[in-house]
């Protein structure tokens, strides 16, 4: 069952007859799992007129290097391949759903997002509070217990280095998507403080990003 907390009743309400999105990140044990994937489907398929999941396969390689050690090529061959085994699990899953479709990462990265990630490349190397918030999120992923085994023998300052680099590729195709739209909404399972702060525009770089501001979000947690 899919449930939307309180506090996002008013924004479930304006996105009736909308877009939505939900983007999934390879690998993620939840969204591997046939029963939640098919509770998100239903529920978009009944709440906008389209939606579509992300699979966000590219960026991955920087965790996977991060954590692994292993080169961009190697990295980039795992996510290639978990990417397409994804887009046929959740294609099969789709199926039932018509008006809700699958997308990969690549068929997003237009104009809009390579400018994104220009800027926030930039905002990374000279705005303290981005940086320190970018570099929070991505500690709390390392320090995961399954990840940090893989990494304590090595540097933690490098591996975050390289990490870091997933989360700013992440933020700059969420804000770019909703530029096509003119009722947009994305959904996902967890709260996301550092890129609602970006869509409010609360960093002085922000003038220059390409953001939708009559983008919508909402929180949609999966309960068994």
């Amino acid at each position: 069952m899919i449930k939307i907390p309180s506090k996002y009743k008013k924004i479930r309400e304006k996105t009736k007859g909308s877009q939505g999105f939900m983007g999934l990140s390879v690998g993620k044990k939840l969204f591997g799992n046939k029963k939640v994937i098919r509770e998100y489907a239903e529920f978009m398929s009944k709440h906008f007129s389209e939606s579509y999941f992300l699979i966000a396969d590219l960026p991955k390689k920087y965790n996977i290097m991060a954590i692994e050690g292993i080169s961009e090529q190697s990295a980039l061959t795992k996510v290639m391949r978990a990417g397409y085994c994804m887009r046929i699990f959740l294609e099969r899953i789709t199926e039932d759903f018509p008006n809700v479709y699958v997308k990969n990462y690549s068929e997003l990265q237009d104009e809009n997002y390579w400018e994104n990630l220009k800027v926030l490349k930039k905002a990374y190397m000279q705005n303290k509070e981005f940086r320190d918030l970018c570099q929070k999120d991505v500690r709390k992923f390392l320090n995961l217990s399954r990840n940090k085994e893989k990494i304590e023998c090595r540097n933690f300052e490098r591996v975050l280095k390289i990490a870091v680099k997933y989360r700013i590729d992440e933020l700059a195709i969420l804000l770019s998507i909703p530029l096509g739209y003119e009722k947009f909404c994305e959904i996902c399972p967890e709260e996301d403080e550092l890129h609602e702060k970006l869509q409010r525009k609360e960093f002085d770089f922000c003038s220059k990003l390409r953001i939708n501001p009559k983008r919508m979000f909402m929180e949609a947690k999966y309960n068994d």
